[in-house]
């Protein structure tokens, strides 16, 4: 399994593009339908599935048109979905024009495991940013969204954020495995042994 995660957008939330040796790949959060589009083009992939970590504008700016040009089947968590349609609720209407999305293809639920090409992804419900924030365990690679980043966690004062959810979800994050590579909606990867200190810093 090889992984390009690439910021976008103008708050350089990061993209994740997952993908095989014989060329299938998912896409983890839908920002920039141009950088996927170059990125398709030079390493010769099929996007097979895209995965929403959170329904937050940052994340999602080209979700859209990525169908579109791809028609691979969307996957969000199933709390996370009145969020597509409401531009107040997945705060477009103040970060850009206000935009609303079609739903999604299939929603999820946690520990849901999705087979996508020779891609198993384990799905692990984790609110606090949004209702439906998510994290995706593919192999030893976890996609934590704004659940959890390098350098801190995701704020709880925008629509359906939930300190007490938050403290749970973390508290999820650290019973996995340390040895886990995480990839954050925002800023460097690390590994999940790296911030486990960070962590517990705002479990109270």
């Amino acid at each position: 399994m090889k992984t390009i995660s690439t910021p976008c957008g103008m708050l350089m939330a990061n993209m994740h593009l997952v993908y095989n040796d014989v060329g299938q790949a998912i896409v983890i959060d839908p920002i920039d339908a141009d950088v996927l589009s170059h990125l398709i083009q030079t390493h010769k992939l099929k996007i097979c599935a895209i995965f929403l970590t959170h329904a937050h504008y940052d994340h999602i700016v080209d979700l859209d048109k990525i169908r579109s040009i791809t028609n691979a089947p969307s996957y969000i968590m199933a709390h996370d979905k009145p969020l597509l349609s409401d531009p107040h609720k997945n705060v477009s209407a103040w970060l850009s024009s206000p935009t609303s999305y079609q739903a999604c293809d299939h929603l999820l639920s946690h520990g849901d495991i999705i087979k996508v090409a020779d891609f198993s992804i384990k799905v692990l419900h984790t609110p606090g940013h949004t209702p439906g924030s998510a994290c995706y365990l593919i192999d030893d690679a976890l996609f934590t969204g704004d659940t959890v980043m390098s350098d801190g966690i995701g704020r709880c004062d925008l629509y359906g954020g939930n300190p007490d959810q938050m403290m749970s979800s973390l508290r999820l994050l650290l019973a996995l495995p340390s040895y886990l590579r995480v990839y954050p909606g925002h800023g460097n990867n690390t590994t999940l042994s790296a911030i486990h200190s960070m962590i517990r810093y705002y479990i109270k």
